[in-house]
């Protein structure tokens, strides 16, 4: 099912991008119509056809794509998948990488947005959301599919019924015809045979097959009186074999067949048949000259009178409807010697159509982590080493000292030894700005207001601006100029954030920035919010509290006025500790009180997501009776897997009144199937089980449908508790 996922998902992202180009190049034609060669428009439309069917990755500032991607370049952030808004932005990537991302999540347990990262809270509705999804595109998938073999079935039906037709007819041999078949081989340069046959069921002339072309034409044109018809006939049947048409066409149809859904694919198509015929009809003029283009537009003219039928095959058909015949008949009247040659400027315009329209969208996340790792990366090999010491490498990880968030930087770092009146230590983290480099944030809150305090070895402009682009989906623009503050010489940084669309407003942080011994700090003064109503909101400290700030910084040792500790908040809702290196592990199994299981991967589809230790549900805060519990998150295909430990019994307790009890690999798992109601107030089925291990208890939570769900239960039952 992934695989069909991810497929339909490429061709949805060609579909969007082929069409935006389409409409364009109507536009471009309705606008420039009689400056631009019938040659290069039919050309314009190869492009486009090939965009449909080739699922082109190569990436291009030039690709339409980009238009798409400028406001929602990173969707797949974990805190942005929470609401229903955030996932038509996390398509976005869908449509750019072809693939499925899921957010870090547990079965009732996922990241509120902005939320502190000392009180992480979690709720079950947006795992559902997520499970909606993903059920949502397996089902579109499905749908397309279907579609898809549908219609190439019904296609090849109708082909196999017309060639049962044609199996007994008559080739042309009249000496005369086949004279005139060989005059005009010569005159378009052709050396193959294509034989020509008379077919009673068509009305107007065409030309089948690819490999072995024929060209069929009713047998009321093979007559004497009718020889200069037939010239006609001939000549621009044998053009669209010299033009590869009938190729051109195949690809159209193929293109129709995996794009069905999209009705502007399918005007597309029929605009290109268009001129793909007035591009035949140009080339026909170029050969006969413009003495005889009245004659050649009157044969058109009385073909048309005599289609009354739509059963001629629409592969490479001669005419079609009376407004393409018009449309045909102005281009032969005006025609003009030349106008089938393609000039350099022509050229060079498909060129660049074709940079727009077959390439892909550049991916400035990767872009601008690559370009700040190799302008601004620190030597500092310490964090080389820390960095492939983390067991779940997290683009931003949470610590409760500063001690160790100093650990997994790889230096030391300065912090202030002021803050304002009512400011609190809020949070401290780290955040990943490459491969090598990591800057440490230090954040303070009060009721009515926060501000930031970074340290990075890396360009403090750089790591500010990439790091605002990773955390917002919308455009950052970044403006500096030098800045003194209490003798400091550094810049003031206004980075400015347009939201996209949906969320109706813009924010704009301000940062004071500098060096000190080697080391870039910055202290993000001011945010504020601009509104599409003209209201505007901003919280924050004011100038001269960012020069004291600023000056008072020190080592976390010589510090007196300010803790760099975050006290635990006692609350079933609060991640206690998060866990990303074994260091993380030492300090989950003292407040678990065992060795817990800590499962890296199952198999190659199923791989750790995230973990953290967390106070669990049966605890009775009030009284201090305080039991832990570790919850590990993985990724699973189309849907959610939680693997929970803990002491409690209380799971183990309720389960067995009303569970089957199974045997997996020689363990009594208890096994139970419930249901929750969705957003959409549909039942969704969870699969729990439940088991004994030496002095705790596991659970593995699948909310997905899978059908070896014991087999994968069991790689959790047979994997050992960590050293």
């Amino acid at each position: 099912m992934d695989i069909l996922i991810r497929s339909f998902l490429c061709f949805f992202r060609d579909s969007i991008t082929a069409s935006i180009a389409g409409l364009l190049i109507i536009l471009i034609l309705k606008l420039f119509d009689k400056h631009i060669s019938v040659r290069l428009q039919h050309a314009l439309w190869i492009i486009v056809v090939i965009r449909l069917i080739i699922p082109v990755e190569f990436q291009s500032n030039l690709s339409l794509l980009n238009l798409l991607h400028e406001n929602h370049q990173n969707s797949s952030n974990i805190e942005n998948k929470s609401t229903i808004k955030s996932m038509t932005y996390a398509a976005s990537d869908f449509l750019r990488e072809g693939k499925i991302q899921y957010s870090y999540t547990s079965k009732n347990q996922i990241s509120k947005v902005n939320q502190s990262p000392s009180k992480i809270v979690y709720s079950r509705e947006n795992i559902i959301k997520e499970y909606i999804t993903s059920r949502i595109l397996g089902i579109a998938s499905f749908i397309w599919i279907v579609g898809v073999f549908s219609i190439a079935a019904f296609l090849s039906a109708v082909r196999l019924q017309f060639k049962r037709k044609i199996l007994n007819l008559e080739e042309v041999r009249d000496l005369e015809s086949i004279k005139l078949l060989n005059e005009c081989k010569n005159k378009v340069n052709i050396t193959r045979d294509i034989p020509v046959y008379i077919c009673d069921n068509f009305k107007s002339p065409c030309t089948l097959g690819i490999i072995k072309p024929k060209v069929y034409i009713p047998k009321c044109v093979c007559t004497k009186n009718n020889l200069k018809q037939l010239y006609y006939i001939f000549l621009h049947e044998l053009i669209h074999y010299k033009r590869m048409d009938l190729v051109y066409n195949f690809l159209a149809v193929l293109a129709v067949i995996l794009h069905w859904f999209n009705p502007i694919v399918w005007f597309c198509m029929k605009r290109m048949k268009l001129q793909r015929e007035c591009a035949c009809d140009t080339y026909v003029l170029e050969i006969i000259g413009e003495e005889k283009a009245e004659d050649y537009g009157m044969t058109l003219i009385n073909f048309s009178k005599l289609v009354s039928s739509n059963k001629v095959p629409r592969l490479a058909v001669f005419f079609e409807t009376k407004n393409q015949i018009k449309r045909r008949i102005e281009m032969i009247k005006n025609f003009k010697k030349g106008s089938y040659k393609m000039s350099a400027a022509a050229v060079i315009c498909c060129v660049l159509a074709s940079g727009a329209i077959l390439t892909t969208a550049v991916n400035a996340k990767s872009m601008k982590a690559y370009k700040t790792a190799a302008v601004v990366s620190s030597n500092n090999s310490s964090v080389k080493n820390q960095n492939s010491k983390f067991l779940i490498d997290a683009p931003i990880k949470y610590y409760d000292n500063l001690k160790r968030a100093e650990e997994v930087t790889g230096f030391k770092v300065k912090v202030p030894d002021y803050i304002p009146t009512k400011y609190v230590l809020a949070s401290i983290h780290v955040i990943k700005v490459s491969d090598t480099d990591n800057s440490l944030e230090v954040s303070f809150s009060k009721k009515d207001g926060v501000f930031n305090f970074q340290a990075s070895k890396v360009d403090m402009e750089q790591c500010l601006k990439q790091i605002a682009e990773d955390q917002s989906k919308g455009k950052v623009e970044v403006n500096k100029e030098a800045m003194n503050l209490e003798g400091i010489n550094g810049y003031n940084i206004t980075i400015k954030r347009t939201l996209p669309m949906g969320y109706n407003y813009k924010i704009i942080d301000k940062c004071f920035i500098w060096q000190n011994e080697g080391v870039w700090y910055s202290i993000g003064y001011s945010i504020e919010t601009q509104r599409k109503e003209n209201k505007s909101s901003t919280i924050g400290i004011p100038i001269d509290d960012v020069g004291k700030i600023a000056t008072s910084i020190k080592y976390d040792q010589d510090v007196k006025n300010v803790s760099y500790s975050i006290p635990k908040d006692v609350s079933t809702e609060v991640a206690t500790l998060p866990i990303y290196d074994k260091e993380d592990l030492k300090k989950a199994k003292e407040l678990l009180g065992f060795n817990p299981k800590f499962p890296l991967s199952i198999n190659k589809n199923i791989t750790i997501k995230g973990s953290l230790v967390g106070i669990s549900g049966d605890s009775d805060i009030k009284n201090k009776k305080i039991g832990y519990e570790l919850g590990t998150f993985y990724n699973l295909k189309n849907g959610l897997l939680v693997f929970t430990q803990g002491k409690s019994s209380k799971a183990y307790d309720d389960m067995s009144k009303k569970a089957n009890t199974i045997k997996i690999d020689g363990k009594e798992v208890l096994k139970y199937e419930t249901y929750e109601k969705s957003v959409a107030n549909k039942q969704l089925k969870e699969d729990i089980y439940v088991w004994k291990e030496n002095g705790f208890y596991c659970e593995v939570s699948i909310m997905a449908n899978i059908a070896n769900q014991d087999e994968i239960v069991k790689g959790f039952v047979d994997s050992k508790p960590i050293d």
